[in-house]
């Protein structure tokens, strides 16, 4: 899964034995790496005298880790890509600490939402991430079948919004598109986007990116919902979809 991860990383050699058929997690490294510059280049206007000292951002990444994932992942790397995406989150965020706060969960058919990397607690190091992935990946391996993509986001949605005080927050959600199966429809999925939607006290801005698809689920549904569903059935486009949510989101109040 990460035999295609920068050369120095120690972990492609224990996670070798997953195959992909595309060159594209240097890419995807570099890209969300290349955005952390920009970030330590922006800089928080001071506060005014009398004006409460800025919040860190707070975001939680969700991850599909059901078990369609694992099944389908030697079809089209559903799994290895989001696996990759784990660790250029990772690795683009260290160092950042103080000015974002991130968690790091996932849902599977057994749990709505278990958590790979607490809030305030970021991996040190490679053996850290290697230790969130293996995680993220034996849910999707032994797990039960079943979604829980819903109630993860709604979930997702309420930690972030009670996780303390915070300049911004946001949920960055990545999903298999499995959604027929089980029912999912698109007003439903808006409707637990936006449980602390614009005007609510504790704002989370929440975004859904789909791996997969099962026919033409995944489309429909960003169709349906455009400003917070993106497609990325290519591997290729999603460092630059990410890199310009996350950029544009966590971004929108930096120094101007």
């Amino acid at each position: 899964m990460f035999c295609h991860l920068q050369k120095h990383d120690r972990s492609q050699r224990k996670l070798s034995n997953l195959k992909t058929e595309h060159k594209t997690s240097q890419g995807l490294v570099d890209a969300l790496a290349g955005e952390s510059n920009v970030f330590r280049r922006r800089r928080e206007r001071e506060p005014r005298p009398g004006e409460p000292p800025m919040q860190p951002k707070r975001a939680l990444f969700l991850f599909d880790a059901s078990a369609s994932m694992y099944r389908f992942n030697g079809t089209d790397g559903r799994l290895r890509r989001t696996c990759e995406t784990a660790v250029m989150i990772m690795e683009a965020l260290q160092g950042l600490e103080s000015r974002f706060d991130y968690s790091l969960c996932c849902h599977d058919g057994d749990s709505p939402l278990q958590e790979l990397v607490p809030f305030g607690q970021p991996p040190a190091d490679e053996r850290a991430r290697l230790t969130v992935v293996s995680k993220l990946v034996a849910a999707a391996q032994y797990c039960s079948s079943g979604d829980n993509t819903l109630e993860a986001i709604e979930k997702a949605v309420e930690k972030v919004a009670t996780s303390g005080p915070a300049d911004d927050r946001f949920v960055f959600a990545f999903s298999d598109a499995n959604f027929e199966r089980y029912g999912l429809t698109a007003q439903a999925l808006g409707k637990a986007m936006n449980a602390q939607g614009p005007g609510s006290a504790d704002e989370v801005r929440c975004m859904l990116f789909l791996l997969a698809t099962f026919e033409d689920e995944a489309l429909t549904m960003a169709n349906s919902l455009p400003d917070q569903v993106r497609l990325c059935l290519d591997p290729r486009t999603l460092p630059s979809e990410l890199r310009q949510e996350f950029a544009s989101r966590m971004g929108r109040r930096s120094a101007l």
